[in-house]
């Protein structure tokens, strides 16, 4: 089976930040980001409390609470803004090229304008449904993406993928419900 695609910078850019939302390291490194200062200027604004200047204390507990809320917004924006600067600089080269990937009995091949490659069907560890890609992944952290709008006869794509992961007994994952937040 032979797929032809482009991929284009939102491509690239949806595969990063899923890729962060299902990082352990990543999700660990929010929550602490949202709890540790909220926490902060609520001793902060008790101990104001406790020596009776109520107005600062208001302050630092409103600024509290404030941070809690808003800052997931902040940070979700800056996520977004930090994977499309390394995008936009990294794979620029790479946006709106025709490429393929033909998967034959035992390998995956790639092709694009920087090159060919071919893998292993047993190097493939999973694949991965989200509303906009398909992620094939394969060991070493390296994935090959399709994107979904873009590609003729999906459903035959996705019942081809789905037999070869029975075959090579790896999870296919579907995430059709996946958002970045």
């Amino acid at each position: 089976m032979k797929i032809e695609f482009e991929l284009r910078e939102e491509d690239y850019l949806t595969f990063q930040l899923y890729t962060a939302s299902t990082s352990e390291r990543i999700k660990k490194k929010r929550q602490r980001s949202r709890w540790r200062v909220p926490i902060a200027y609520l001793l902060i604004g008790g101990w104001f409390l406790i020596q009776d200047k109520y107005v600062i204390s208001v302050l630092f507990i409103v600024v509290a609470i404030a941070w809690f809320f808003v800052y997931p917004l902040w940070e979700r924006r800056h996520y977004f803004k930090h994977y499309q600067d390394h995008i936009r600089e990294h794979y620029a080269a790479r946006f709106n090229q025709l490429a393929s990937l033909t998967f034959d009995e035992n390998n995956i091949s790639t092709k694009d304008r920087t090159g060919e490659s071919t893998v292993l069907s047993t190097e493939l560890i999973g694949i991965i449904e989200i509303p906009q890609l398909i992620i094939i992944a394969i060991r070493g952290g390296q994935s090959y993406l399709l994107p979904k709008q873009r590609l003729s006869n999906l459903d035959g794509i996705i019942s081809r993928l789905q037999e070869l992961s029975r075959q090579l007994n790896i999870q296919y994952k579907e995430e059709n419900h996946w958002v970045w937040k």
